[in-house]
């Protein structure tokens, strides 16, 4: 098992709630030039919702968790729409964590709050998954996971952030082209 302390230690610190400070891309490079080749292509396969979690074990509870999580999440769906919830499988998760999240998140009233508590609880999993795992490539692949995370986070603010801003500007926009407002505004 290779250590990695010079990659993991020159990494930015990562803070849920915060955005993030280097792309993926950045990231992926910077480890490409310092990781084995088995390792790189490890990490560079890791995707926060992928299917196939390989013969790493952290990924594999990782998307074991994420799995039940979904499944969970769409038996209380189906449940709440009067559907037949068993035909969708049910997979065993390692916590008791998975119901209380997918129910939370049902529970929300809006659907960027229900993601924001979805991420939260994908972030505080990843960070049980890391414990005593300090220079390894299970830190980078959490941190990579992370990453990931607050890249989505960071994507819907921007969008919600440009499409306010368009909003704003063709009101304003409307305002000014309407004649009647003219009128009224030079009186």
């Amino acid at each position: 098992m290779d250590q990695y302390y010079y990659t993991i230690a020159a990494l930015p610190y990562l803070s849920f709630d915060v955005p993030p400070p280097i792309s993926l891309e950045e990231f992926l490079s910077f480890c490409k030039d310092t990781l084995a080749e088995t390792d790189w292509e490890i990490l560079r396969q890791t995707s926060l919702f992928g299917e196939e979690p390989g013969e790493n074990e952290l990924l594999a509870r990782w998307h074991q968790w994420e799995r039940s999580f979904r499944s969970e999440l769409a038996r209380l769906r189906a449940s709440r729409l009067g559907v037949d919830t068993e035909s969708i499988p049910r997979i065993i998760p390692e916590s008791g964590r998975v119901g209380e999240v997918a129910r939370a998140a049902l529970m929300e009233g809006s659907p960027a709050e229900a993601e924001h508590l979805i991420l939260k609880a994908f972030w505080e999993v990843l960070e049980e998954l890391e414990v005593n795992h300090f220079f390894d490539l299970e830190r980078l692949l959490v941190y990579y996971l992370k990453l990931q995370i607050l890249h989505l986070q960071a994507q819907r603010n921007r969008e919600e952030g440009v499409k306010n801003f368009t909003s704003v500007y063709h009101r304003i926009r409307e305002l000014r082209e309407n004649p009647i407002l003219e009128r009224w505004s030079t009186q």
